[in-house]
C-alpha cells in the first residue's frame, strides 16, 4: 500500500488542479500479490505454475491460487502472469473462485510482452466479458482483448442470488478491439437484482490509465446509440486517463451515475457521442482531444436519463470542462434536458465550460453550443432547473453555412439559454446569443475547420494571431491543454496558451517533452511549451538497436504514428533548427 508520505505528496501535487472541487479525487489503493502464477502458451495444467514451469489455462491457475491459500484466511492478493503469447480463453474469476469460506481471492492478471486473448462466439460463453474479476486493491495491465461477443473488460458481479462489488481497481496499457458490449466498464448499475426495490452501494476508485478501444461497442449489432468504448457506473473516484477510444458505436468515454470523476488527456474520435456525463457530480473533463471525420456526433454531451423509480431527483453540478479541443463536431458541447417523467426532477447547476477551443462543424441542424430542455411560457419546465453555468474564456468557429439560421452558434429554446452566462469568447462572427459586449471578441480570421493532425494550427502565435485573445486568469487552471503554465494575471482564450517570446528577450526554457497515450499502440501526441524550442524542429525516430526508423518536420504539438513499425521500445531525438537544443524522449509501441 501508499505510504502517508506518498499519498499526501500526490494530495498536494493534485491540489491546484483540484482547486475548484471540495476534495481531490482519490486514487485506487493497490496491494502488492503475496503469490505469483505463470501461464504461457506451450504450458501445461499438470505444472507447477512457477515461471519456469507455467501451466496453460486460467481456470487452472485459479485453481492453484485456491490450492496455495487453503491454510489462510481474510483477504488474500496474487497475481496471474501472462507469457507472451496469444490465448484463446477469457480471463474471468467465477463467484465461486473468489468467496472460499473465509477466504477471498483478489486476483490481479499481467502481461509479459505482447499478450493478446482472442475471443469467440463462445470462447466467454460463461462470462460477461473476456477479463472478468472480482476482486478489489487490484490490477489489470498490458492485455489485449481481440473481440469479446460481450464487454472487453469489468470488474465485480450483480448476480441473482449474490453480489459482489469492486473497489480500488487500476486498468493500465489495456487494448480492446471489437467487443459486442462496452470496451472497458468499470462499476455496477445501481439496481440491485437481488432486492430491486434497494440500490447498491456506490464503488469506489478506479484508475483506467494509457488504454486504448476501437472498433467496439455493438460492432456486430446494428441498433441505435447504446454502450461505450469506456464507461464508469455508480461510482465515486474515477480517473480516466491518457486513453485513445474510437470507432465505436456507442459513447466514446461515459460517466454514468457516478461523482468525483477526472476525464483527462483523452483522444476520443468517430464515436456515437464523444464524452458523455449522463446524472454526474463533481466532474472534470480537461484537456482532451475530441474530433470526427467519418462519424457525426457531438463532442461533449451533458444529460439526465432516469434508470429508477427509486430516485426522482437527477443532478448535473460541479462539471469543470476545460483545455478540451473539440472538432469537426456537428456540436462541440450540448446540455441536453434527457428523458425523465413528470414526476422526476432534473437540476443543471455550476457547470463551467472554459478555455475550450471548438473548430469546425459539419451540419447546420444545431449549434456550436447547444441547449435542449422543456419549457413553459418561455421559461424551463417545473421539474427543470437551471443555474450556475457559466461559457467563458472560448474560441468558437465554423463555417457561416454549418450554423443553424446562418448565426446559431448558440441554440436554446425560445427565450434561453436559461440560467447562462457568458463572457471573454472569441468567435469567429457575431453569434446570435450569449454575446458580452464588453468582454467578448470577433475574429473574422478564424479557421473554419482544422485538421486533428495539425494542431500547432489552433495555437496562438506570430504566425497565428488570429487566436491571440487575452482574458482574466482563472486561478484553477493553472496549464493549457499543452502543459504550459498559463499567465499570472492574463492568459489566452482557448484550450492553448499565448506566449510572447520577444517579451522576455528572446530567451527560451529548458525543453521539457512529454508524450501521450505512451504506451500506445500507434498514434502518440508529442507536447512541449512553446518558448522551449525554435519554432522548427527535426525530429529522428530510432529503434531499440539504434536503428534509423525515418526523419520528420515538426512543430509544438503534432501527432506521431508508428502504425508501421512492430511493437516495442523506440527513440526520438528533437533537435531545433535554428540553435543547438536538442531532447531526447522514449516512445512504447504496444
Amino acid at each position: 500500500m501508499k505510504s502517508t508520505s506518498t499519498l499526501l505528496l500526490l494530495l498536494t501535487l493534485l491540489a491546484p488542479a483540484m482547486a475548484q472541487l471540495s476534495e481531490p479525487i482519490q486514487l485506487p489503493n493497490i496491494e502488492t500479490p503475496d503469490r505469483q502464477v505463470y501461464i504461457a502458451p506451450n504450458g501445461d495444467d499438470t505444472a507447477s505454475g512457477d515461471s519456469l514451469s507455467p501451466v496453460a489455462s486460467f481456470t487452472r491457475a485459479l485453481s492453484i491460487v485456491s490450492e496455495q491459500t487453503i491454510a489462510l484466511s481474510g483477504n488474500l492478493y496474487s497475481e496471474i502472469v501472462f507469457f507472451p503469447g496469444t490465448y484463446y480463453f477469457p480471463a474471468a474469476q467465477p463467484t465461486s473462485h473468489f468467496q472460499q469460506g473465509s477466504r477471498s481471492l483478489h486476483v490481479s492478471i499481467r502481461g509479459i510482452g505482447e499478450v493478446i486473448l482472442a475471443g469467440s462466439d463462445t470462447a466467454n460463453a460463461s462470462s460477461t466479458a473476456m477479463i472478468h474479476l472480482m476482486g478489489s486493491k487490484i490490477y489489470v495491465k498490458n492485455i489485449k482483448v481481440d473481440y469479446s461477443i460481450g464487454t472487453g473488460v469489468r470488474f465485480g458481479s450483480n448476480g441473482a442470488t449474490q453480489t459482489i462489488l469492486s473497489n480500488d481497481v487500476l486498468i493500465e496499457d489495456v487494448t480492446v478491439k471489437l467487443s459486442g458490449s462496452h470496451g472497458i466498464i468499470v462499476g455496477i448499475g445501481p439496481v440491485n437484482t437481488i432486492n430491486p426495490l434497494q440500490l447498491l452501494p456506490k464503488q469506489e476508485r478506479f484508475h483506467i490509465k494509457n488504454c486504448k478501444v476501437y472498433e467496439s461497442v455493438n460492432f456486430n449489432t446494428p441498433q441505435d446509440q447504446w454502450g461505450s468504448g469506456i464507461k464508469t457506473i455508480h461510482t465515486r473516484h474515477t480517473t480516466i486517463e491518457g486513453c485513445e477510444v474510437y470507432q465505436c458505436e456507442g459513447e466514446g468515454i461515459d460517466a454514468d451515475f457516478a461523482e468525483w470523476i477526472d476525464i483527462r488527456n483523452n483522444i476520443v474520435y468517430d464515436t456515437k457521442s464523444g464524452i458523455y456525463l449522463d446524472k454526474a457530480q463533481n466532474v472534470m473533463v480537461r484537456n482532451n482531444l475530441v474530433y470526427f471525420s467519418e462519424k457525426r456526433s457531438s463532442g461533449f454531451l451533458m444529460g439526465l436519463e432516469a434508470f429508477s423509480f427509486l430516485v426522482t431527483q437527477f443532478f448535473m453540478r460541479n462539471i469543470f470542462v476545460y483545455n478540451n479541443i473539440f472538432l469537426n463536431t456537428p456540436f462541440a458541447v450540448s446540455l441536453w434536458q434527457g428523458t425523465y417523467g413528470a414526476l422526476d426532477n432534473g437540476t443543471f447547476n455550476n457547470i463551467r465550460i472554459l478555455h475550450n477551443t471548438m473548430v469546425g462543424k459539419q451540419s447546420a441542424a444545431q449549434g456550436l453550443v447547444t441547449f435542449s430542455y422543456s419549457t413553459l411560457l418561455n421559461q424551463p419546465a417545473s421539474n427543470t432547473s437551471l443555474s450556475g453555468i457559466e461559457i467563458s474564456r472560448n474560441i468558437l468557429s465554423a463555417h457561416p453555412d454549418s450554423l443553424a439560421n446562418g448565426n446559431g452558434y448558440i441554440t436554446a429554446p425560445s427565450g434561453g439559454p436559461h440560467g447562462t452566462s457568458a463572457s471573454y469568447n472569441l468567435w469567429q462572427k457575431m453569434p446570435n446569443r450569449l454575446f458580452n459586449n464588453s468582454t467578448d471578441g470577433i475574429s473574422d480570421q478564424l479557421p473554419y475547420s482544422e485538421s486533428a493532425t495539425n494542431l500547432s494550427a489552433l495555437r496562438p502565435s506570430s504566425a497565428h494571431p488570429a487566436f491571440i485573445f487575452e482574458v482574466p486568469s482563472i486561478s484553477y487552471i493553472t496549464e493549457d491543454f499543452n502543459g504550459q503554465a498559463r499567465g499570472n494575471n492574463t492568459t489566452n482564450a482557448g484550450a492553448f496558451e499565448w506566449t510572447d517570446i520577444s517579451s522576455t528577450g528572446g530567451s527560451k526554457s529548458e525543453p521539457m517533452v512529454t508524450a501521450y497515450p505512451n504506451p500506445s499502440s500507434g498514434t502518440f501526441l508529442l507536447r512541449w511549451s512553446e518558448d522551449a524550442f525554435c519554432e522548427k524542429v527535426t525530429m529522428r525516430i530510432f529503434d531499440a538497436a539504434g536503428q534509423h526508423i525515418r526523419t520528420e518536420r515538426m512543430t509544438q504539438l503534432q501527432s506521431i504514428r508508428l502504425d508501421d513499425v512492430p511493437g516495442g521500445m523506440y527513440f526520438i531525438l528533437l533537435k531545433e533548427d535554428c540553435g543547438g537544443k536538442q531532447f531526447a524522449l522514449s516512445l512504447q509501441k504496444i
